[in-house]
């Protein structure tokens, strides 16, 4: 799809353009939100997995072989990463902020929030049998209900094909009725951002902080913080997690550009269209971020009582709204 194209669309139906679709058989653009999760994770999962979890690496496998056409020696079909592999999202970045990239061969891309980490406790407290739990804690009373695990135990559903396989493995995931919209925001305009360089791969620490009301927390804590010194740390020690020093200076460059103090966190917040991620009541909280459930900061990172359904809702409404205020901004 072209910008173009997407231009040519109704608002509705660009809230549902799916980006991870973009250059995807038509068999996956068609499958159902809790199916394209199962088919995108094992797609782009890597695969160098340990014999234990070697189940999954096949299924990853055959998922990887069904969902990839090849002509004339030449990947035509695949299911691709939008941060680092959609063109259209390109294009919609530079049409929308053609002032913050210049030259720029490429726009540095984010999820803004992840599923992984909400999936993985999803599925250790809704989804996994009291077999599949025994055999996990045999392999370590430490194993978590990592994506590898997820993966195995998605390999041992029975079918006549892999793509029935898959279709049994995403029936067993619907446990709440809400959790299709918040699988299907996930890979939606609404969720992306453009960001610095190498900003992606260090704020996560492996899914734990992949959350971008967390995200934002601390982006107004250094806007609101005039010490340099403290900036600094503020992106390395907590936004970084004192990984990937070279994240610091591109952030750096990147945030100055909005100004600085309460005004530059304003700009920020209006020019990605996060209007609806903070509080915007005339107070001395003004622009203070709404976490995506009660409590969620950096020191509470687990949803409180599982509360599901609650947040599937909330993150699939923030993400709409959003991708509503960016359309405005592309069709200007």
């Amino acid at each position: 799809m072209t910008l173009d194209d997407f231009l040519a669309l109704s608002e509705e139906e660009k809230l549902r353009v799916d980006f991870s679709a973009e250059n995807a058989p038509d068999a996956y653009g068609k499958a159902s939100p809790c199916e394209k999760y199962i088919l995108y994770k094992a797609y782009t999962e890597r695969s160098d997995r340990s014999a234990v979890f070697e189940d999954g690496r096949n299924f990853s496998e055959e998922i990887k072989k069904e969902y990839t056409v090849i002509k004339d020696g030449r990947t035509v079909k695949k299911i691709i990463d939008p941060d680092t592999d959609s063109k259209l999202l390109q294009a919609i970045y530079r049409k929308i902020w053609p002032e913050l990239f210049g030259a720029a061969a490429k726009i540095t891309s984010d999820t803004m929030t992840s599923v992984q980490v909400t999936m993985s406790g999803f599925f250790e407290e809704r989804v996994e049998t009291p077999e599949e739990k025994r055999r996990r804690l045999q392999i370590s009373q430490y194993q978590k209900c990592s994506l590898r695990y997820m993966l195995d135990c998605w390999a041992k559903e029975p079918g006549a094909d892999i793509r029935e396989r898959v279709q049994n493995a995403a029936a067993r995931l619907k446990k709440d009725d809400r959790l299709e919209a918040f699988l299907s925001a996930w890979h939606t305009l609404g969720n992306y951002c453009p960001v610095p360089r190498f900003f992606n791969r260090a704020r996560s620490q492996y899914g734990k902080y992949d959350f971008w009301d967390l995200t934002l927390m601390m982006i107004r804590k250094w806007y609101l913080t005039g010490d340099t010194d403290e900036k600094e740390r503020i992106l390395k020690r907590d936004l970084f997690h004192n990984q990937y020093p070279e994240s610091v200076p591109f952030c750096t460059k990147w945030l100055r550009q909005f100004g600085d103090g309460e005004k530059g966190w304003e700009t920020y917040v209006d020019a990605f269209c996060f209007q609806d991620w903070v509080s915007r009541e005339k107070t001395d909280s003004y622009y203070k971020v709404i976490p995506l459930w009660d409590r969620h900061d950096w020191e509470h990172l687990s949803l409180p009582s599982r509360d599901w359904g609650a947040f599937f809702t909330e993150f699939e409404s923030r993400i709409a709204k959003r991708a509503r205020r960016l359309i405005q901004k592309l069709e200007k």
